[in-house]
């Protein structure tokens, strides 16, 4: 008799075709997320058989209907293993025992059980290794399934601790992130700060020397700012930068890095932008800054053409973050001296 596989009795079977039920019965396991246990294995590894086609009939029907289970599988096996060939019991009977070993180290480890417990699972693996009739297998496997049931109920206390403690760690991990965000921001503006800024560039730095990834960097001042302060207020001053800031992270990519770097001081960092490209956003962003109006604190005016001075730069093979940005701000001076409202290119 043969399978849908082709796959003969085991009277005359070569440690090949052993294997290749050892697989099969594995898989279709793994595909019906069902457990390897020793129940579940010696029906499907008789299955495979086609030794009895009542078993392929009933666990087909079983599967199709989704109804193959514990209580069902054991059913199967006691009504149709012992009936099964010596030469197919004795080959279910060692590979039972080298999956029972298996799985009960297993189950001893995972539960935390006594040595008393150890014993009796020790004791079923004894029982197995002398079985010789398909009924005593069924009994083992009838035992084995009823102490692991009851190995589950009583690490279910424990079971609740270890959810509890991965809920805590989950709860710390939210802290520490949280913790790490409000490190790296800027608490009035919402963008990067000065400390998440140097990493960026350090990372920036390395990317290009080992991957030859460019960058550029934008350093934009606000126009007047002073005055602003002076005669509206810092409440207004702060809405100012705000709205700046809203206007800087709106007029780049998600990939750019947008960080305030002091007081009226902004940096913007361009991966994989030449020096032109640079120019191009700069020059884009400083025409949306004069589009921006803010209320002020105590009247119902509002501040227009607001203007801001961008300095340009591109980052040059072995050059340090300091000397970057030192370029960058000299390139922003000479745009101040140069009438304010303008980009300029460093040096």
């Amino acid at each position: 008799m043969t399978n849908e596989f082709d796959i003969p009795l085991l009277d005359d079977y070569t440690p090949e075709k052993t294997a290749e039920i050892f697989r099969l019965t594995l898989a279709r396991l793994t595909e019906l997320n069902l457990p390897v246990s020793p129940l579940y294995y010696s029906l499907f590894f008789a299955y495979y058989t086609g030794f009895d086609s009542r078993i392929n009939e009933s666990m087909d029907k079983l599967i199709d209907n989704e109804q193959l289970n514990v209580d069902e599988a054991r059913t199967l096996a006691l009504k149709y293993m012992m009936y099964c060939k010596s030469t197919i019991l004795e080959e279910l009977r060692l590979q039972m025992l080298d999956t029972l070993n298996v799985s009960l180290k297993s189950i001893s480890e995972l539960s935390g059980s006594t040595s008393s417990t150890n014993d009796r699972l020790q004791e079923h693996i004894n029982a197995l290794q002398e079985s010789e009739k398909a009924e005593d297998i069924a009994n083992t496997l009838s035992s084995v399934i009823q102490q692991v049931t009851g190995l589950l109920s009583e690490s279910k206390s424990f079971e609740h601790e270890l959810k509890e403690s991965s809920d805590n760690l989950d709860s710390l991990k939210v802290q520490l992130i949280h913790a790490r965000s409000k490190a790296f921001t800027d608490a009035l503006t919402g963008l990067n700060n000065r400390h998440s800024l140097n990493e960026k560039l350090e990372q920036l730095i390395g990317d290009r020397r080992f991957r030859g990834n460019g960058f550029s960097m934008l350093m934009v001042d606000i126009d007047h700012f002073k005055v602003i302060n002076d005669t509206y207020g810092h409440l207004t001053g702060d809405k100012v930068l705000k709205a700046i800031a809203a206007t800087l992270t709106k007029r780049t990519r998600d990939t750019d890095f947008v960080s305030r770097f002091g007081g009226e001081e902004f940096i913007i960092l361009l991966p994989q932008t030449s020096l032109n490209n640079a120019f191009r956003v700069a020059e884009s962003i400083r025409t949306s800054i004069q589009k921006i109006s803010v209320k002020t604190r105590e009247t119902a005016d509002s501040i227009h053409a607001l203007t801001a001075s961008f300095g340009v730069a591109v980052h040059r093979d072995g050059e340090t973050a300091d000397e970057l940005i030192d370029r960058c701000d000299k390139a922003m001076y000479r745009a101040k001296q140069g009438g304010r409202d303008r980009s300029m290119v460093a040096q």
